[in-house]
């Protein structure tokens, strides 16, 4: 059971997330960017995953992990095929705003990739970047977004 894997697939399934980051290939990556990457893009990585050990289910038993993920949303400034020019940072916006709104909240069962069902019992926002860094040596946008799963055990 991976929680990274399904939250992968859950994400790639939703249309507000696919229509900023691309389906074929997607551009969103788990842990790291590709050195070599389009734009906008997101990776995500595990922050930590704290264990909650419940009375119902025994003093020295954890009935649920809370792990906390970090989404960063990536971006440069870029000019379509008309030659309209769009803002890095406003993509960036765009790609944390949209994964609050099909991640905040969130409770169900998704599976990874291989099939193994992971039962999401809640996802809340935990932080958010106010504001777009500029990456000088990239010369890219990032702006973060951390979220708490509650996943069964």
């Amino acid at each position: 059971m991976s929680i990274e894997g399904a939250l992968f697939t859950y994400l790639t399934a939703q249309a507000p997330i696919m229509a900023l980051l691309g389906k074929n290939p997607t551009r969103l990556y788990r842990d790291v960017l590709p050195e070599l990457v389009d734009y906008p893009a997101v990776s995500f990585f595990r922050v930590g995953t704290p264990h909650v050990a419940t009375l119902d289910a025994g003093p020295s038993i954890s009935k649920f992990q809370q792990p906390r993920f970090q989404f960063d949303a990536w971006s440069a400034d870029v000019a379509d095929s008309n030659g309209t020019s769009r803002s890095g940072a406003d993509d960036t916006l765009n790609i944390t705003q949209a994964l609050v709104l099909v991640l905040d909240g969130f409770r169900g069962v998704i599976s990874d990739a291989e099939g193994h069902a992971v039962r999401v019992r809640a996802v809340l926002m935990d932080d958010e970047g106010e504001r777009a860094d500029f990456e000088k040596e990239t010369r890219t946008f990032h702006r973060m977004v951390d979220f708490q799963v509650t996943i069964e055990t």
